[in-house]
């Protein structure tokens, strides 16, 4: 799953590139006037949890894999940046800059968002586009953060297939 942005004139889409032999990618979601992106599978497949701006703010939602049915919508202050539990019975992102954690039950073919709520705070060079993941247990998170007025430094590796070889 990725997000795609080459067509001129396009927002964001999340398209599917399959592991068989022929790897042709397809749209999964693709609107032309909204942002969708940031797309993570749920731990079975059944699910995709994105990103998306078609409600005027960017908010997390949920998607059956590969459909059909109607998404829901898990966040409703804003969201981004969604990373599932390890078992998917949670959903984690960021809104207004607080990590959230919002319930997950999947029954039979669907599923159903409950409770959502503040984990805590997130640290200030958290931004959209965060590193983070959650540990298997879901009680510990590592951020990668930037520091004060730091940008990311860039790394150039040349000659990488050498390594591969090693």
């Amino acid at each position: 799953v990725y997000t795609r942005l080459d067509a001129p004139g396009r927002k964001g889409d999340i398209w599917i590139l399959p592991l068989s032999a022929a790897r042709n990618p397809s749209p999964f979601m693709e609107t032309p006037q909204f942002d969708e992106e940031r797309a993570q599978f749920s731990p079975d497949g059944r699910f995709i949890a994105y990103d998306s701006n078609e409600s005027g703010t960017r908010q997390v939602y949920v998607a059956p894999f590969p459909g059909p049915g109607a998404k829901q919508q898990v966040s409703t202050t804003g969201g981004e940046d969604a990373i599932w539990s390890k078992d998917g019975k949670e959903l984690f992102f960021l809104s207004e800059g607080k990590m959230m954690v919002a319930e997950v039950k999947t029954n039979g073919s669907g599923l159903e968002i409950g409770n959502v709520k503040l984990l805590f705070d997130a640290h200030s060079g958290f931004g959209s586009n965060a590193h983070y993941d959650v540990t298997p247990d879901g009680k510990r998170f590592i951020i990668a953060t930037l520091g004060e007025g730091g940008s990311a430094p860039m790394n150039l590796v040349v000659n990488w297939t050498a390594d591969l070889k090693q």
